[in-house]
Protein backbone atom coordinates (compact mmCIF):
# COMPACT_ATOMS: atom_id res chain seq x y z
CA UNK A 1 0.00 0.00 0.00
CA UNK A 2 1.21 3.39 -0.94
CA UNK A 3 1.72 6.72 1.18
CA UNK A 4 -1.65 7.98 -0.68
CA UNK A 5 -3.64 4.75 0.38
CA UNK A 6 -2.39 5.08 4.32
CA UNK A 7 -3.24 8.59 3.72
CA UNK A 8 -6.63 7.82 2.43
CA UNK A 9 -7.41 5.29 4.94
CA UNK A 10 -6.24 7.39 7.90
CA UNK A 11 -8.93 10.06 6.44
CA UNK A 12 -11.80 7.08 6.59
CA UNK A 13 -14.93 7.30 8.44
CA UNK A 14 -15.70 10.24 10.44
CA UNK A 15 -12.84 12.49 9.89
CA UNK A 16 -13.24 12.31 6.26
CA UNK A 17 -16.88 13.42 6.51
CA UNK A 18 -15.36 16.03 8.73
CA UNK A 19 -12.86 17.62 6.26
CA UNK A 20 -15.95 17.29 3.64
CA UNK A 21 -18.12 19.52 5.24
CA UNK A 22 -15.55 21.81 6.15
CA UNK A 23 -14.91 22.31 2.53
CA UNK A 24 -18.28 22.76 1.55
CA UNK A 25 -18.48 25.82 3.37
CA UNK A 26 -17.65 29.30 1.78
CA UNK A 27 -15.21 29.94 5.39
CA UNK A 28 -13.99 26.83 6.43
CA UNK A 29 -10.16 26.40 8.37
CA UNK A 30 -8.70 22.81 8.79
CA UNK A 31 -5.10 22.58 10.92
CA UNK A 32 -3.94 18.46 10.33
CA UNK A 33 0.06 17.98 10.36
CA UNK A 34 1.99 15.13 10.97
CA UNK A 35 4.87 13.43 12.94
CA UNK A 36 8.24 14.19 11.35
CA UNK A 37 9.12 10.86 11.28
CA UNK A 38 8.89 9.56 7.30
CA UNK A 39 8.60 5.66 8.77
CA UNK A 40 5.27 6.74 10.12
CA UNK A 41 1.90 7.19 8.85
CA UNK A 42 1.02 10.88 9.37
CA UNK A 43 -1.06 10.58 12.48
CA UNK A 44 -1.66 13.84 14.03
CA UNK A 45 -5.28 14.23 14.42
CA UNK A 46 -6.99 16.97 12.73
CA UNK A 47 -8.44 20.30 14.06
CA UNK A 48 -11.68 21.50 11.89
CA UNK A 49 -14.02 24.72 11.87
CA UNK A 50 -16.39 26.07 10.28
CA UNK A 51 -19.39 28.17 9.19
CA UNK A 52 -19.38 32.02 10.32
CA UNK A 53 -21.09 33.68 13.39
CA UNK A 54 -18.64 36.70 12.88
CA UNK A 55 -15.31 38.22 11.65
CA UNK A 56 -13.09 40.65 11.83
CA UNK A 57 -11.45 42.25 8.34
CA UNK A 58 -8.06 43.79 8.25
CA UNK A 59 -7.76 46.32 4.52
CA UNK A 60 -6.09 48.74 5.83
CA UNK A 61 -3.77 50.47 8.89
CA UNK A 62 -6.84 52.01 10.34
CA UNK A 63 -8.25 48.57 10.88
CA UNK A 64 -5.66 47.39 13.04
CA UNK A 65 -7.09 48.56 16.02
CA UNK A 66 -10.31 46.09 15.43
CA UNK A 67 -7.84 42.97 15.48
CA UNK A 68 -7.51 43.03 19.70
CA UNK A 69 -11.41 44.21 19.76
CA UNK A 70 -12.76 41.20 18.03
CA UNK A 71 -10.11 38.75 20.23
CA UNK A 72 -11.38 40.23 23.27
CA UNK A 73 -15.25 40.22 22.18
CA UNK A 74 -14.85 36.69 21.94
CA UNK A 75 -13.32 34.65 25.43
CA UNK A 76 -13.19 31.42 25.44
CA UNK A 77 -13.95 31.00 21.96
CA UNK A 78 -11.91 29.44 18.91
CA UNK A 79 -11.19 31.73 16.75
CA UNK A 80 -9.36 31.68 12.93
CA UNK A 81 -7.90 33.14 10.64
CA UNK A 82 -4.83 34.58 8.17
CA UNK A 83 -2.53 37.61 7.42
CA UNK A 84 -1.38 38.03 4.21
CA UNK A 85 2.75 39.04 3.59
CA UNK A 86 1.21 42.22 2.10
CA UNK A 87 -0.22 43.06 6.36
CA UNK A 88 3.32 43.24 7.00
CA UNK A 89 3.24 46.92 5.05
CA UNK A 90 -0.01 48.02 7.42
CA UNK A 91 2.13 46.52 10.70
CA UNK A 92 5.49 48.97 9.54
CA UNK A 93 4.85 52.32 9.43
CA UNK A 94 7.59 52.96 6.75
CA UNK A 95 5.94 51.49 4.43
CA UNK A 96 2.93 52.50 2.16
CA UNK A 97 -0.12 50.59 2.74
CA UNK A 98 -0.20 47.69 -0.05
CA UNK A 99 -3.00 45.81 -1.67
CA UNK A 100 -3.28 42.04 -2.62
CA UNK A 101 -4.18 41.22 -5.89
CA UNK A 102 -7.42 40.85 -7.07
CA UNK A 103 -9.62 37.96 -6.52
CA UNK A 104 -7.07 36.95 -3.60
CA UNK A 105 -7.11 35.87 -0.12
CA UNK A 106 -8.07 39.48 1.72
CA UNK A 107 -5.08 41.09 3.49
CA UNK A 108 -6.26 39.70 6.96
CA UNK A 109 -9.03 37.85 8.30
CA UNK A 110 -10.24 36.22 11.43
CA UNK A 111 -13.44 34.51 11.93
CA UNK A 112 -15.26 32.63 14.97
CA UNK A 113 -16.72 29.65 13.36
CA UNK A 114 -20.27 27.95 14.31
CA UNK A 115 -18.66 24.25 14.51
CA UNK A 116 -15.38 23.49 15.89
CA UNK A 117 -14.08 19.60 15.69
CA UNK A 118 -11.49 18.53 18.04
CA UNK A 119 -9.95 15.48 18.80
CA UNK A 120 -10.66 13.59 21.45
CA UNK A 121 -8.73 10.07 23.01
CA UNK A 122 -11.99 8.66 21.64
CA UNK A 123 -12.48 10.21 18.31
CA UNK A 124 -13.83 14.02 17.70
CA UNK A 125 -16.07 16.50 19.67
CA UNK A 126 -18.20 18.74 18.09
CA UNK A 127 -18.66 21.92 19.91
CA UNK A 128 -21.69 24.22 18.71
CA UNK A 129 -19.92 27.85 19.60
CA UNK A 130 -23.45 29.50 19.14
CA UNK A 131 -25.03 27.28 21.60
CA UNK A 132 -22.24 26.62 23.55
CA UNK A 133 -22.79 22.84 23.56
CA UNK A 134 -21.75 19.03 21.86
CA UNK A 135 -23.46 18.44 19.06
CA UNK A 136 -23.97 15.18 17.51
CA UNK A 137 -21.96 14.52 14.01
CA UNK A 138 -24.82 13.35 12.19
CA UNK A 139 -26.51 16.65 12.53
CA UNK A 140 -23.88 18.73 11.06
CA UNK A 141 -21.67 16.76 8.58
CA UNK A 142 -22.84 16.23 5.29
CA UNK A 143 -22.04 12.93 3.54
CA UNK A 144 -19.14 12.46 0.94
CA UNK A 145 -20.29 13.84 -2.54
CA UNK A 146 -17.95 14.75 -5.66
CA UNK A 147 -18.61 17.94 -7.70
CA UNK A 148 -20.35 16.67 -11.25
CA UNK A 149 -19.20 20.62 -12.53
CA UNK A 150 -17.61 20.79 -15.63
CA UNK A 151 -14.10 20.90 -15.05
CA UNK A 152 -11.13 22.19 -16.90
CA UNK A 153 -7.87 19.74 -16.59
CA UNK A 154 -5.08 21.46 -14.73
CA UNK A 155 -1.93 22.38 -17.12
CA UNK A 156 1.55 23.57 -15.89
CA UNK A 157 2.62 26.53 -17.15
CA UNK A 158 5.85 27.10 -18.34
CA UNK A 159 8.06 27.75 -14.69
CA UNK A 160 10.21 29.94 -14.04
CA UNK A 161 12.85 31.61 -16.25
CA UNK A 162 16.37 29.96 -15.10
CA UNK A 163 18.23 33.08 -16.68
CA UNK A 164 15.99 35.74 -15.53
CA UNK A 165 16.62 33.73 -11.92
CA UNK A 166 20.04 33.95 -11.61
CA UNK A 167 20.25 37.72 -13.06
CA UNK A 168 17.95 39.03 -10.20
CA UNK A 169 20.16 37.17 -7.84
CA UNK A 170 23.43 38.61 -9.19
CA UNK A 171 21.77 41.80 -8.86
CA UNK A 172 21.02 41.30 -5.77
CA UNK A 173 24.27 40.17 -4.55
CA UNK A 174 25.60 43.66 -5.08
CA UNK A 175 23.54 44.60 -2.38
CA UNK A 176 24.73 42.03 -0.15
CA UNK A 177 28.20 42.83 -0.84
CA UNK A 178 27.82 46.90 -0.34
CA UNK A 179 26.53 45.84 3.43
CA UNK A 180 22.32 47.22 2.46
CA UNK A 181 21.43 43.71 3.79
CA UNK A 182 22.97 40.71 5.18
CA UNK A 183 20.28 38.16 4.03
CA UNK A 184 17.14 38.60 1.66
CA UNK A 185 14.40 35.98 0.88
CA UNK A 186 13.70 35.98 -2.94
CA UNK A 187 10.83 34.11 -4.36
CA UNK A 188 9.58 32.89 -7.74
CA UNK A 189 5.99 31.28 -8.18
CA UNK A 190 5.44 28.59 -10.61
CA UNK A 191 1.72 28.22 -12.55
CA UNK A 192 -1.00 26.12 -13.41
CA UNK A 193 -4.33 26.37 -15.05
CA UNK A 194 -7.63 24.50 -14.28
CA UNK A 195 -10.01 23.38 -12.15
CA UNK A 196 -8.93 20.64 -9.52
CA UNK A 197 -11.85 17.99 -9.34
CA UNK A 198 -11.56 17.82 -5.73
CA UNK A 199 -9.53 20.38 -3.76
CA UNK A 200 -9.40 18.10 -1.03
CA UNK A 201 -8.15 15.23 -2.73
CA UNK A 202 -5.50 17.63 -3.79
CA UNK A 203 -4.60 18.66 -0.27
CA UNK A 204 -4.69 14.98 0.72
CA UNK A 205 -1.88 13.97 -2.10
CA UNK A 206 0.47 16.71 -0.63
CA UNK A 207 -0.05 15.82 2.44
CA UNK A 208 1.12 12.10 1.73
CA UNK A 209 4.31 13.95 -0.20
CA UNK A 210 5.18 16.22 2.64
CA UNK A 211 3.98 15.04 5.71
CA UNK A 212 4.81 18.16 7.18
CA UNK A 213 3.56 19.34 10.78
CA UNK A 214 1.83 22.70 9.66
CA UNK A 215 -0.11 21.26 6.75
CA UNK A 216 -3.61 23.35 6.89
CA UNK A 217 -6.47 23.33 4.43
CA UNK A 218 -8.40 26.82 4.54
CA UNK A 219 -11.20 28.21 2.17
CA UNK A 220 -12.46 31.65 2.08
CA UNK A 221 -14.73 32.13 -0.57
CA UNK A 222 -13.40 30.86 -3.88
CA UNK A 223 -9.83 31.21 -2.57
CA UNK A 224 -7.94 27.72 -1.33
CA UNK A 225 -4.94 27.29 0.55
CA UNK A 226 -3.51 23.67 0.55
CA UNK A 227 -0.56 24.06 2.41
CA UNK A 228 2.04 21.83 3.35
CA UNK A 229 3.93 24.00 5.74
CA UNK A 230 7.29 22.37 7.97
CA UNK A 231 7.07 25.64 9.75
CA UNK A 232 5.97 27.03 12.97
CA UNK A 233 5.79 31.53 13.03
CA UNK A 234 4.89 31.71 16.53
CA UNK A 235 2.88 29.75 19.33
CA UNK A 236 1.99 31.17 22.93
CA UNK A 237 1.45 28.91 25.74
CA UNK A 238 0.86 31.12 29.01
CA UNK A 239 2.92 33.46 28.09
CA UNK A 240 5.68 31.85 26.54
CA UNK A 241 5.98 32.80 22.87
CA UNK A 242 8.27 30.87 20.55
CA UNK A 243 9.30 30.74 17.09
CA UNK A 244 10.57 28.35 15.20
CA UNK A 245 12.17 29.40 11.65
CA UNK A 246 13.71 27.43 8.70
CA UNK A 247 16.94 28.49 7.18
CA UNK A 248 19.24 25.75 5.17
CA UNK A 249 17.59 23.13 2.92
CA UNK A 250 19.39 20.03 2.05
CA UNK A 251 17.33 16.75 -0.91
CA UNK A 252 17.46 13.39 0.64
CA UNK A 253 19.46 11.15 -0.95
CA UNK A 254 18.52 7.71 -3.26
CA UNK A 255 20.08 5.57 -0.52
CA UNK A 256 20.04 5.74 3.18
CA UNK A 257 24.04 6.44 2.36
CA UNK A 258 23.97 9.28 0.22
CA UNK A 259 20.65 10.31 2.80
CA UNK A 260 23.36 10.55 5.60
CA UNK A 261 25.67 12.31 3.80
CA UNK A 262 23.30 14.89 2.65
CA UNK A 263 22.18 15.47 6.01
CA UNK A 264 25.46 15.62 7.79
CA UNK A 265 26.42 17.71 4.52
CA UNK A 266 23.42 19.93 5.75
CA UNK A 267 24.56 20.03 9.14
CA UNK A 268 28.39 20.81 8.97
CA UNK A 269 27.47 24.17 6.11
CA UNK A 270 29.13 27.12 7.11
CA UNK A 271 26.25 28.87 4.25
CA UNK A 272 23.46 27.34 5.86
CA UNK A 273 24.25 27.81 9.33
CA UNK A 274 25.08 31.18 8.79
CA UNK A 275 22.01 31.87 7.08
CA UNK A 276 20.12 30.29 9.99
CA UNK A 277 22.14 32.07 12.37
CA UNK A 278 21.36 35.57 10.68
CA UNK A 279 17.67 34.76 11.27
CA UNK A 280 17.85 33.81 14.46
CA UNK A 281 19.27 37.21 15.80
CA UNK A 282 16.44 38.69 14.34
CA UNK A 283 13.85 36.53 15.83
CA UNK A 284 16.07 37.20 19.72
CA UNK A 285 15.44 41.42 18.63
CA UNK A 286 12.00 41.16 17.70
CA UNK A 287 11.37 39.22 20.77
CA UNK A 288 13.06 41.28 23.21
CA UNK A 289 10.54 43.84 21.76
CA UNK A 290 7.78 41.92 23.65
CA UNK A 291 9.18 39.95 26.08
CA UNK A 292 10.40 40.48 30.02
CA UNK A 293 13.95 41.36 30.26
CA UNK A 294 16.53 38.50 29.67
CA UNK A 295 14.03 36.01 28.97
CA UNK A 296 14.58 35.60 25.38
CA UNK A 297 16.69 32.45 24.28
CA UNK A 298 17.89 30.08 22.06
CA UNK A 299 16.42 26.63 22.78
CA UNK A 300 17.75 24.77 19.59
CA UNK A 301 19.68 25.99 17.26
CA UNK A 302 20.60 24.56 13.74
CA UNK A 303 18.87 21.54 14.46
CA UNK A 304 18.44 19.28 11.60
CA UNK A 305 14.59 18.10 10.72
CA UNK A 306 13.99 15.55 8.22
CA UNK A 307 10.73 14.85 5.69
CA UNK A 308 9.87 12.96 2.60
CA UNK A 309 11.39 15.16 0.00
CA UNK A 310 14.41 17.02 2.15
CA UNK A 311 15.79 18.02 5.49
CA UNK A 312 15.62 21.13 6.90
CA UNK A 313 17.43 23.66 9.57
CA UNK A 314 15.48 24.85 11.97
CA UNK A 315 16.20 26.85 15.00
CA UNK A 316 13.82 27.43 18.08
CA UNK A 317 13.53 30.78 19.90
CA UNK A 318 11.68 31.85 23.06
CA UNK A 319 10.36 34.16 25.57
CA UNK A 320 8.85 35.04 27.89
CA UNK A 321 5.56 37.62 27.08
CA UNK A 322 5.63 40.97 29.53
CA UNK A 323 1.36 40.83 30.47
CA UNK A 324 0.47 44.18 28.43
CA UNK A 325 1.62 42.63 25.24
CA UNK A 326 -1.36 41.88 23.18
CA UNK A 327 -1.60 40.10 20.07
CA UNK A 328 -1.63 42.97 17.64
CA UNK A 329 1.58 44.47 19.48
CA UNK A 330 2.85 40.55 18.66
CA UNK A 331 2.84 41.17 15.06
CA UNK A 332 4.01 44.26 14.80
CA UNK A 333 7.12 43.20 16.22
CA UNK A 334 7.31 40.02 14.69
CA UNK A 335 5.47 39.86 11.44
CA UNK A 336 6.05 39.47 8.68
CA UNK A 337 8.56 36.72 9.75
CA UNK A 338 12.56 37.17 9.84
CA UNK A 339 12.43 33.57 7.20
CA UNK A 340 11.00 35.07 4.48
CA UNK A 341 12.41 38.52 4.12
CA UNK A 342 15.84 39.04 5.07
CA UNK A 343 17.93 40.92 7.42
CA UNK A 344 17.60 44.04 7.86
CA UNK A 345 13.43 43.33 7.34
CA UNK A 346 12.73 46.66 6.48
CA UNK A 347 15.55 46.99 3.63
CA UNK A 348 14.84 43.14 2.59
CA UNK A 349 11.47 44.67 2.06
CA UNK A 350 11.82 46.84 0.11
CA UNK A 351 14.23 45.07 -2.27
CA UNK A 352 11.44 42.22 -1.90
CA UNK A 353 9.05 44.58 -3.83
CA UNK A 354 11.51 45.82 -6.31
CA UNK A 355 12.76 42.25 -7.79
CA UNK A 356 10.13 39.70 -6.95
CA UNK A 357 7.56 39.33 -10.67
CA UNK A 358 4.56 38.69 -8.04
CA UNK A 359 2.63 39.75 -5.26
CA UNK A 360 3.18 37.31 -2.56
CA UNK A 361 -0.46 37.00 -0.97
CA UNK A 362 -1.19 34.42 1.68
CA UNK A 363 2.35 33.21 0.37
CA UNK A 364 4.67 33.68 3.30
CA UNK A 365 2.29 35.05 5.24
CA UNK A 366 0.64 32.97 7.86
CA UNK A 367 -2.49 31.19 8.93
CA UNK A 368 -3.39 29.86 12.59
CA UNK A 369 -5.87 29.05 15.40
CA UNK A 370 -6.54 31.23 18.70
CA UNK A 371 -7.60 28.89 21.17
CA UNK A 372 -9.92 29.51 24.01
CA UNK A 373 -7.62 29.99 26.59
CA UNK A 374 -6.03 32.71 24.58
CA UNK A 375 -2.73 30.74 23.37
CA UNK A 376 -2.46 30.15 19.84
CA UNK A 377 -0.39 28.79 17.32
CA UNK A 378 0.32 29.82 13.76
CA UNK A 379 2.85 28.64 11.08
CA UNK A 380 4.44 30.36 8.08
CA UNK A 381 2.66 29.70 4.77
CA UNK A 382 5.35 27.73 2.53
CA UNK A 383 4.98 24.69 0.08
CA UNK A 384 1.52 25.61 -0.40
CA UNK A 385 -0.78 26.02 -3.49
CA UNK A 386 -3.22 29.30 -3.70
CA UNK A 387 -5.95 27.90 -5.80
CA UNK A 388 -9.00 30.21 -7.14
CA UNK A 389 -11.65 27.69 -8.11
CA UNK A 390 -13.48 30.62 -9.94
CA UNK A 391 -10.97 31.64 -12.18
CA UNK A 392 -9.21 28.31 -12.37
CA UNK A 393 -5.68 29.76 -10.98
CA UNK A 394 -3.16 27.77 -9.12
CA UNK A 395 -0.12 29.27 -7.72
CA UNK A 396 2.59 27.64 -6.05
CA UNK A 397 5.24 29.87 -5.15
CA UNK A 398 9.02 28.66 -3.86
CA UNK A 399 12.10 31.05 -2.13
CA UNK A 400 15.21 30.86 -0.91
CA UNK A 401 17.75 32.60 1.46
CA UNK A 402 20.12 34.84 -0.63
CA UNK A 403 23.50 35.96 0.91
CA UNK A 404 26.45 37.43 -0.73
CA UNK A 405 28.24 33.66 -1.32
CA UNK A 406 25.88 31.91 -2.74
CA UNK A 407 25.92 30.23 -5.85
CA UNK A 408 22.89 31.68 -8.01
CA UNK A 409 22.00 28.14 -10.08
CA UNK A 410 22.11 26.06 -6.90
CA UNK A 411 19.80 28.46 -5.17
CA UNK A 412 17.58 27.88 -8.61
CA UNK A 413 17.49 23.83 -7.88
CA UNK A 414 16.69 24.45 -4.52
CA UNK A 415 13.48 25.96 -5.71
CA UNK A 416 13.04 23.25 -7.86
CA UNK A 417 13.31 20.64 -5.26
CA UNK A 418 10.84 22.99 -3.07
CA UNK A 419 8.47 22.92 -5.76
CA UNK A 420 7.90 19.46 -6.71
CA UNK A 421 5.75 18.23 -3.87
CA UNK A 422 3.59 20.26 -4.59
CA UNK A 423 4.07 20.16 -9.11
CA UNK A 424 3.41 16.29 -8.31
CA UNK A 425 0.12 16.68 -5.77
CA UNK A 426 -1.63 18.57 -8.65
CA UNK A 427 -0.71 15.72 -11.43
CA UNK A 428 -1.80 13.16 -8.82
Amino acid sequence: MNMGDLIGEHLSGLTNRLLETASSNERFFVLGGSSQSIDNVPNKPFLCGWGMLDSVQINRRADLKNLDTFLKKYPGKWIFGHCCYEAGFLLEPHFEEQAVEPDSFSIASFFLPRYVAEPTAAGYRIWDQAQEKTVDPEEVLTETTKSNSAQTPVSLQDPPSRAAYIDTVRHLIQHLKRGDIYEINYCIPFRAAGHLENPLQTWINLHARQQTPFGALYREGKNWLLCGSPERFMRKDGMKLKSEPIKGTAPRGATPEQDALNREALQQSEKERAENVMIVDLVRNDLGRLSEPGSVQVDELCGIYTFPGLHQMISTISGTLRPDVGFKAILEALFPMGSMTGAPKIRAMELIQQHECFSRGLYSGTIGIVKPNGDFDFNVVIRSILYNEELGRLTMPVGSAITANCNPESEYEECLLKAKGMLEAISG
